[in-house]
């Protein structure tokens, strides 16, 4: 009688998901990188939006010195800086034709400076627009209109974002700019302005008297 050959242990079969669970995984962390790219991506595209806003804000801050320019005033005057200095203090307005936000802090500005008795401040109106629609824009106003095509001044200020608004001492030194509006302390800037230049003023114009010895 003869023996049966011995019969070969069986290996367990591998799982047969295995390979499945393998691709999943694989998947998984390509998933996750491709998050982490995203969001990677997405904050250098936020950060270079924030960059192009700020680059686009007021390129003159206060404390900075007022750019170097010169604009023709609608009777045919050229005024310079050092020109308009001897004026100071100056509200720098530069506005645009057809902007509704420009007209709306025309009668904002135009109220502030009659109601806290702020007249004697210059106004210079940088208005990139035309002659008939500067001229509207100061009727019934005190201040200088300079017609600024193409807001070549204007964009020394900033970037020809309008409506802008900047307030200059004799020092020629900006005190106080603006892009938002007029808010309380712009305005509470242009006050001080008035009343520091009122005083240096009368200082300088008081004559020294001396009395003699009987």
């Amino acid at each position: 009688m003869t023996s049966s050959p011995p019969t070969p242990p069986i290996t367990p079969a591998a799982p047969r998901n295995a390979k499945a669970t393998g691709v999943l995984l694989l998947g998984a962390v390509v998933l996750v990188q491709l998050l982490l790219l995203a969001g990677l991506w997405e904050r250098l595209r936020a950060h270079s939006e924030r960059a192009a806003v700020q680059g686009q804000m007021a390129t003159v801050q206060p404390g900075d010195p007022l750019p170097d320019f010169a604009v023709q005033l609608a009777g045919g005057e050229t005024i310079s800086r050092a020109a308009l200095l001897e004026r100071a203090p100056v509200l720098i307005f530069v506005a645009s034709a057809g902007c509704a936000a420009c007209e709306e802090r025309r009668g904002q500005l135009l109220r502030a400076l009659q109601d806290k008795h702020l007249d004697s401040v210059t106004v210079l109106v940088l208005g990139d627009g035309t002659s008939a629609w500067l001229r509207e824009f100061v009727r019934g106003t005190q201040w200088l209109p300079a017609l600024d095509t193409g807001a070549h001044a204007g964009r020394k200020f900033a970037n020809g974002l309008v409506p802008f608004f900047a307030l200059v001492n004799r020092t020629g030194t900006i005190q106080a700019a603006s892009l938002a509006g007029l808010d309380h302390s712009f305005l509470h800037a242009v006050a001080d302005s008035v009343l520091d230049d009122a005083s240096q003023h009368d200082t300088t114009s008081t004559p020294h008297t001396t009395q003699e010895g009987g």
